[in-house]
């Protein structure tokens, strides 16, 4: 391994020009062979040929939804599945009904921050009771059940307040915050 700003022992040298780099490229290839791993030259260069342009063998296929949910429930270690939740998050949160609650909410609280009152900077719209437990407690699992879902677009559940505001007094920004300051 080559410290930050060292230069690597073998850069720019080839085995023509180093023996050090002859000696090594030489060991590594008796092994191969010894292995059975090397192929002849014309037959490397004809495979290289062959897959000039091709893309990878998965490269634009979907995998089966069986692995999906297989690879989903790996990552949450233990907590109950709930199937692809992040993207019906996002997809409510690009949906027109989010789109004009947050509007509504902006517009009511004239695009003022109702902690600090500052006016003109970023703002955000803020679930008092919050997004994802709406999506749990009224067990919406579809777009369309979310569309008629009245308490997620009433919009006394909406305040406004600023970047800052929001990640101190939002418990789920700040917690995920603290811990990106506490690894850097």
């Amino acid at each position: 391994m080559v410290k930050k700003g060292m230069k690597p022992w073998n850069k720019g040298l080839t085995k023509e020009t180093d023996e050090r780099v002859k000696k090594y490229c030489s060991k590594r290839m008796e092994t191969c062979e010894k292995r059975g791993y090397v192929n002849s030259k014309e037959t490397r260069e004809k495979w290289s040929e062959d897959r000039k342009g091709m893309q990878g063998y998965r490269k634009g296929t979907k995998q089966d939804l069986s692995i999906r949910i297989k690879i989903s429930k790996s990552k949450q270690k233990g907590k109950n599945f709930i199937p692809f939740k992040q993207k019906l998050v996002k997809r409510i949160r690009l949906n027109n009904l989010y789109l004009n609650w947050r509007a509504n909410i902006f517009k009511r609280d004239n695009y003022t921050c109702q902690n600090c009152f500052e006016r003109g900077c970023k703002i955000e719209a803020h679930h008092i009771i919050s997004f994802g437990k709406m999506i749990e407690i009224f067990n919406i699992n579809t777009l369309d059940k979310a569309k008629e879902c009245k308490a997620l677009w009433d919009e006394g559940n909406g305040i406004t307040y600023c970047r800052g505001c929001h990640i101190m007094l939002d418990k789920n920004i700040g917690i995920g915050l603290q811990q990106a300051r506490s690894y850097s």
